[in-house]
């Protein structure tokens, strides 16, 4: 993903023709625009790093009575975001390595320095900056899903009620359209819908009201999850007006299977195109958390703090599954099937 507006550099160095050799090598690196600020001590990084203002930061390891390590340990105990790579006159391989150990993005020796190896650094110290933001988030997304879902089945409501948070949960958390929770029909073989969210579902009257989608029960059955894209093509989607008239595009689903056997259905439509990552966010939360099985066990009361979150997940299983077993049919798992 292309970096939006010029990529803001800090400079820290103490020696003015080092600067301009670093700025006239920025000038040189193809296909970049770079805004260049210059701190000439180790005080002035400190202070302007910890301002988390530029993308990242170039230091130079010889910072008169201190040196560019030192400077990147304070730094970063003190939280500042920016990738830091670190300059120096020699290529010690002990040096790089305790560069490496303090946190720096990378090391660069200033007599190899060119153009292109400079950009490449810059480019790549970015690059992992985007993807360690973007794990960060999608991380705290799905710690949200789950803490919300876990929540809600933890409690006492009816078992609508409990369906109807926990799609919410995910249309919220998993950027749905419409977010649907089914049971299964034991003796319709058939998905019944119990719970619909999302933008989508504001001009559904009822879960009833959802678009229908042929699925192999037998292949649920086997906790067989899919992803299709490219909807109306090859659809299984029996309404094909709504899919158009939404601009929907991809379906996801993902079987609730309890105790080896079919108890009901997750499933959710995207104006966007899904990749299968969908199904790794989706497939781990029944099993993880609210949806794994143990019904003989009674319900038991959720607990907030940190310390009892596996005992409170525990409950929360328990509660859920004798739920589905007791208000569902259920398909068992073929023999053989994985």
């Amino acid at each position: 993903m292309p970096h939006e507006g010029p990529v803001k550099i800090l400079l820290v160095e103490d020696d003015e023709d080092d600067f301009i050799i670093a700025r006239g090598l920025l000038a040189e690196i193809r296909g970049g625009k770079f805004a260049l600020d210059w701190a000439k001590t180790y005080e002035e990084g400190l202070e302007t790093l910890l301002l988390n203002q530029h993308d990242i930061c170039l230091v130079d390891y010889r910072l008169g009575a201190r040196n560019g390590i030192d400077l990147l340990q304070a730094v970063i105990e003190r939280g500042c975001q920016s990738p830091i790579i670190l300059l120096t006159g020699s290529g010690e391989q002990a040096l790089d390595l305790e560069a490496m150990h303090a946190g720096a993005a990378d090391y660069l020796v200033k007599a190899q320095l060119r153009a292109d190896s400079l950009g490449r650094s810059i480019r790549y110290a970015l690059q992992r900056k985007r993807a360690a933001a973007l794990a960060a988030a999608d991380q705290a997304r799905l710690a949200a899903l789950g803490a919300e879902v876990g929540q809600a089945v933890a409690g006492r409501e009816p078992l609508d009620i409990l369906l109807g948070r926990c799609a919410r949960a995910m249309a919220q958390h998993l950027n749905a359209g419409l977010a649907e929770i089914a049971t299964f029909d034991l003796a319709k073989k058939a998905m019944t819908t119990r719970a619909i969210a999302g933008p989508l579902a504001e001009g559904l009257e009822s879960p009833s009201m959802a678009p229908a989608v042929k699925l192999d029960v037998e292949a649920l059955a086997a906790a067989r999850p899919l992803v299709l894209n490219h909807l109306p093509e090859g659809c299984l989607v029996t309404d094909l007006d709504w899919l158009k008239r939404h601009e929907v595009c991809a379906y996801a689903a993902c079987p609730l299977v309890i105790e080896e056997k079919l108890a009901g259905l997750m499933s959710l439509f995207s104006q966007q195109p899904l990749s299968e990552r969908i199904l790794q966010e989706m497939a781990p939360w029944p099993e993880a958390s609210p949806f794994a099985s143990n019904a003989s066990n009674p319900r038991k009361p959720s607990t907030t703090a940190k310390s009892n979150t596996a005992r409170s997940s525990r409950a929360s299983r328990k509660s859920f599954s004798s739920s589905m077993n007791s208000a569902t049919g259920s398909c068992s798992i073929p023999p053989g099937r994985p």
